[in-house]
């Protein structure tokens, strides 16, 4: 999911070291364009980019919500679900059939859920509300 001032990737790591080298190769091929496109110097981010490790399975499934729902207006706790499905910039599209790209691999998270049943699919899992704050705190744990 990508943001006006931030992104979120989940990524599996294969190997040793795979993952920082990704990050690495990634984010200098996109400083690189960005400086040339808008003719600047000099580093792009604040600082380094921030991991979390994740731990069970509630967690790897809660991880794929906050991502998807970032968008929504203010924070991941906000509520306009229409936006969240037609925003361009975010994978959920890919994990609600709207759309596939090669690149993005939604079979293992949605194994967790109904492909049949719409109250045990992966929509109403990412779009029900209520205090979900709290749960992003005790599963992600993103204040660390």
């Amino acid at each position: 999911c990508l943001m006006p001032n931030h992104f979120h990737f989940l990524i599996k790591q294969v190997s040793e070291r795979s993952m920082e080298n990704f990050m690495r190769s990634i984010m200098t091929k996109y400083v690189m364009y960005f400086n040339k496109r808008y003719h600047r110097v000099g580093s792009l981010f604040q600082g380094k980019y921030k991991t979390v490790r994740i731990l069970s399975e509630d967690q790897y499934t809660y991880i794929t919500k906050y991502i998807h729902r970032n968008p929504l207006t203010g924070h991941p706790t906000g509520s306009d679900l229409e936006g969240l499905r037609e925003y361009k910039y975010s994978s959920y599209g890919n994990y609600l059939g709207l759309f596939k790209q090669s690149w993005v691999n939604t079979d293992d998270i949605l194994t967790y859920f109904s492909k049949t049943n719409p109250r045990n699919s992966y929509q109403s899992f990412v779009e029900e509300t209520g205090d979900i704050a709290k749960v992003y705190k005790e599963m992600i744990d993103l204040d660390e």
